[in-house]
């Protein structure tokens, strides 16, 4: 595994070398009363005239020549609507800092004429949004936080969720790829903001993409025009929560009109800590059972992420990509959790858990891109996490329980793919494609328990050891198209073969081997050229994680246990939407979904009086809603309202030989709210976000309200580099808390505490930096 002082060393030492030899001169420019102005021309000459070259400033105001010879210079800005200004440059300046352009004046000074950016397009049916108008004025530091700032995205702060969509699929420039969803999230926090261009929303993803559901598709724009370029920008970022813990990530890019290599990297070091309290309560031939719990983990991490990124492109502007990416982390815990329970005359019990473990994922993809519509790669990811766990138990200070526990999980999945795209005419298209994958799973646990002579040895009849091989095969088609200028259809099929294979200790089973439809419409109806209404049809599967389906159990402390369930089934979903946006901002929207044998972790009280959780397949979950997203500006206080209701029904008629059927209804608002304090000398923001969610269910819980609330404020600099300070979680009760299970005689409830984070990011931009966002790898099924 790469060092984190090896990775800070080499970055470190590469922005040091770049920038020694980056001889570039940038500026910005604003009018008189400090608003950036872009597309001015900056023209730089030697003191006799001579032409040097010349470039457009960005929506920023900035500017950046990339090279300029030795000596003095001048350097004259011009605009249409403004003065020209000359300014003399000395032989020792790089950065001019900021020039200002004075207003010309008019004849029309009675009229003003003001028009607003819309915050949404249609493009192919996908809802696109351009970051730089959605973050200009937001403390947004990653590409995960940019994601979370599109109108409809929710979900917690360690989550993205499409409203109306639940989980939702997350590629990159579009393309196909086989990390997860959680090391997607992973990535985004490591990529700085400013090299994210644009997001797609995507209620119902075309066959094309290879997945199934909702998808955002981040796109991001690197290339500059002419001549070499070299770009990079290094983050640093302290936390303080319970702990403290802090990171330093650095990204790099050189290219030419042609060729292009970024390189990442991430280290991160810290602790965490999280404490829960249970009360729970059954009754049992025995009697009444109560418990007091109180759990509390003290972890420590260190995370690594590598990337290498390399494209060519061809003279006939076909493109050749490759790819490495590399996210491994080592992490040691310990749990203590006290049992007190109260009549039966039941010994307390007190457990601790000492673990260590680590994670690593590679994934390499090589991808090529033709300008005529043809895409075709291959994709392999590695996957390990080795886990050691001492578990120890004890009773009035005596031991009654001591063991040790280890465990292994390696993943392999290869992935093939090619699709094309013909045009049928001036207004349709199709498009077609197959993709095969080959997934391997190998997990192995066993047991050890000390002898009296002191070692402990391992006891091989409790041992597991599992495999799963997964062949999955694809072939679709879909057609875009228009009718005329207001309606228009995306529509296409895609068939599925899936086998896995399933072997537990030597003996061999099969646990899914079928074939499956999905087909997906949407269909768009232009009301006017600002509004727009869209309705969305679409069916998808999910499948559960290895360990899920292995049959091993975990003990977690005295009283409760993670148990496997091979018998676990995948998830169909159904979606229906209608989609209606007015004025290109306002959203408004109504949706269904259902999906039979959706797979949920529930607990159990059982007769030896423990808890059981496993995943369990529930006959259906169904959920309907409806949501509003209503932005709006005064002044220099810009906000957005996100409004959602919706109805939720969860049954399972068979849930250890009882069945319930539960309904419930629940809303949330968020408002973002962004206040711009200064625009110029200092450019400074202030943001403070909240979100309430009411009482909800899930399976057999009852959740009660949630609500949060956070703030920052952002300094930026002129050469794009900035301050931020964050203060999340003000309130502390961003989750549900309690969580309640009061259903056929059995009672619990849980307490997890929430702490506040306070966050100190610094990032250092150099070379005109602008944001490279990757390619993700599905590792959704990997872990415990």
């Amino acid at each position: 595994m790469i060092s984190r002082s090896r990775i800070i060393t080499i970055l470190l030492f590469t922005v040091v070398y770049i920038k020694g030899y980056s001889q570039e001169l940038t500026g910005v420019v604003k009018d008189s009363v400090g608003n950036p102005v872009d597309f001015a021309t900056v023209v730089l000459q030697k003191t006799d005239s001579m032409h040097i070259g010349a470039v457009l400033t960005d929506t920023a105001g900035i500017f950046v020549f990339q090279s300029r010879p030795a000596g003095k210079l001048r350097l004259i800005v011009q605009h249409l609507n403004y003065f020209s200004n000359e300014i003399e440059i000395q032989s020792a300046t790089f950065n001019i800092g900021t020039v200002i352009l004075t207003e010309k004046p008019t004849t029309l000074k009675e009229v003003t004429v003001t028009a607003e950016r819309p915050q949404v397009v249609i493009k192919d049916g996908a809802l696109s949004y351009s970051v730089a108008f959605l973050t200009k004025n937001r403390a947004t530091s990653t590409a995960f936080e940019v994601v979370k700032e599109i109108p409809g995205v929710s979900g917690s702060s360690e989550e993205i969720e499409l409203i109306g969509a639940g989980a939702v699929n997350i590629v990159l420039n579009g393309k196909i790829s086989t990390m997860s969803r959680q090391q997607v999230y992973n990535l985004l926090r490591s990529i700085p903001a400013s090299r994210v261009k644009d997001v797609e929303i995507m209620y119902n993803a075309p066959a094309r993409y290879n997945v199934n559901g909702a998808l955002i598709n981040v796109i991001t724009d690197n290339k500059e025009s002419g001549g070499q370029n070299i770009q990079g920008e290094v983050t640093s970022e302290y936390k303080q929560s319970h702990y403290a813990s802090g990171s330093l990530t650095g990204n790099l890019i050189y290219q030419t009109s042609k060729f292009s290599i970024d390189i990442m990297a991430d280290a991160g070091k810290g602790k965490t800590w999280k404490k829960d309290e249970l009360y729970s309560r059954q009754t049992t031939a025995n009697g009444l059972l109560e418990l007091n719990q109180y759990t509390r983990t003290k972890s420590n991490f260190n995370d690594y992420k590598f990337r290498f990124g390399a494209e060519y492109t061809l003279k006939n502007k076909d493109n050749l990509s490759f790819s490495y990416y590399f996210d491994g982390s080592n992490r040691n815990a310990e749990t203590n959790a006290d049992n007190n329970f109260v009549e039966m005359g039941k010994s307390d019990t007190r457990s601790v858990d000492n673990g260590d473990g680590s994670d690593e994922i590679h994934n390499a993809r090589f991808q090529y891109s033709g300008h005529k519509g043809l895409n075709a790669g291959i994709d392999f990811t590695y996957y390990r996490s080795p886990d050691n766990s001492h578990f120890s138990e004890y009773t009035d200070d005596t031991r009654i329980n001591n063991y040790i526990n280890n465990s292994l999980q390696k993943n392999y999945r290869w992935m093939l793919f090619a699709n094309n795209t013909n045009k049928l005419s001036t207004k349709w298209s199709l498009n077609y494609g197959i993709n095969g994958g080959y997934n391997q799973s190998d997990n192995s646990i066993e047991y050890l328990f000390p002898q009296s002579d002191g070692p402990y040895i391992p006891n091989p009849i409790m041992d597991i050891n599992n495999n799963q091989k997964e062949y999955t095969g694809n072939v679709f088609a879909g057609i875009t198209g228009k009718f005329n200028n207001k309606l228009s259809l995306t529509a296409s099929l895609k068939t599925e073969y899936f086998r896995s294979d399933y072997e537990l200790n030597s003996i061999k089973s099969t646990l899914w081997n079928e074939w499956s439809l999905f087909p997906t419409v949407t269909m768009r109806y232009n009301i006017s050229p600002k509004g727009m209404a869209q309705f969305n049809l679409l069916s998808s599967k999910s499948y559960p994680s290895y360990w899920a389906v292995s049959p091993q159990t975990t003990q977690v402390n005295s009283y409760t246990f993670i148990v496997g369930n091979p018998e676990l089934k995948p998830s169909r979903m159904y979606r229906g939407q209608i989609l209606y946006i007015f004025n290109r901002k306002y959203i408004f929207m109504a949706f269904a979904n259902y999906s039979p044998d959706a797979f949920q972790q529930l607990p159990y009280q059982d007769e030896n009086m423990t808890t059981i959780y496993r995943f369990e397949n529930l006959d259906f979950a169904l959920n309907t809603g409806l949501a509003v997203i209503v932005p709006f500006n005064v002044g220099f206080w810009n906000t957005r309202i996100t409004v959602q209701g919706f109805r939720i029904e969860e049954k399972m008629s068979d849930f250890h030989g009882k069945s319930f059927d539960n309904i419930g209804f629940a809303g949330v608002v968020m408002s973002n709210n962004t206040f711009i304090l200064s625009k110029d000398k200092p450019n400074l923001i202030l943001q403070i976000d909240g979100r309430y969610q009411s009482p909800s269910i899930q399976g057999i819980y009852k959740l009660e309200a949630a609500y949060g609330l956070s703030s920052a404020i952002k300094w930026t600099f002129t050469n794009g580099s900035y301050l931020s300070l964050r203060y999340n979680n003000i309130l502390q009760h961003q989750t549900p808390r309690p969580i309640t299970v009061d259903w056929e005689g059995q009672y619990s409830r849980r307490i997890n505490k929430d702490y506040s984070t306070i966050v100190v990011t610094f990032a250092w931009r150099f070379g005109k930096y602008k944001e490279k966002t990757y390619e993700k790898v599905d590792n959704s099924r990997f872990g415990r």
